[in-house]
């Protein structure tokens, strides 16, 4: 299950359409929380813990930056570095709240880093998407989409 804020479709048609395949066949998306896979009787409970942190945390501006690089095992990664106090706020808020409701969020990135994936290369290789002008542009988030259970969810900010 996967919490994310999916940046309007104006933006998004900044981004190429290729360069995710075989990686991450997902829209453009910020992913906010990673829980995992999480069984189907706790649909309700992850629903709840996420409405209520979003209850208490108003709608907010993000901002894509500069082009930035990282690398895992397979492919070097291209993607636009995301500008937000107040998404990293909310972040580290459902990090607690899933935390007190003992249901950890994944914690294989110690560090949270928002930024959304432009393109998977694969090491050595040259990128094939990354543009030279980077996708600009700055929007209100006003509510975070669940994915992960058999229909996604949309809950909204304060």
């Amino acid at each position: 299950v996967c919490i994310v804020v999916v940046p309007p479709s104006e933006l998004i048609s900044q981004f190429p359409t290729t360069g995710k395949e075989g990686e991450d066949s997902s829209p453009h998306h910020i992913t906010v929380g990673y829980l995992g896979s999480v069984p189907l009787e706790l649909e309700g409970k992850v629903t709840s813990i996420v409405q209520r942190v979003c209850e208490s945390t108003r709608a907010f501006p993000i901002r894509l930056s500069k082009i930035g690089i990282f690398e895992n095992d397979e492919h070097t990664v291209y993607h636009s570095t995301i500008k937000s106090r107040k998404l990293i706020r909310l972040h580290d808020d459902l990090k607690t709240a899933f935390s007190m409701a003992q249901m950890p969020m994944d914690a294989k990135y110690p560090e949270y880093t928002p930024h959304i994936t432009i393109e998977y290369v694969p090491i050595g290789a040259e990128p094939q998407c990354v543009p030279d002008n980077p996708p600009q542009g700055e929007w209100i988030a006003d509510s975070v989409w669940l994915w992960g259970f058999q229909t996604p969810h949309m809950v909204f900010l304060k």
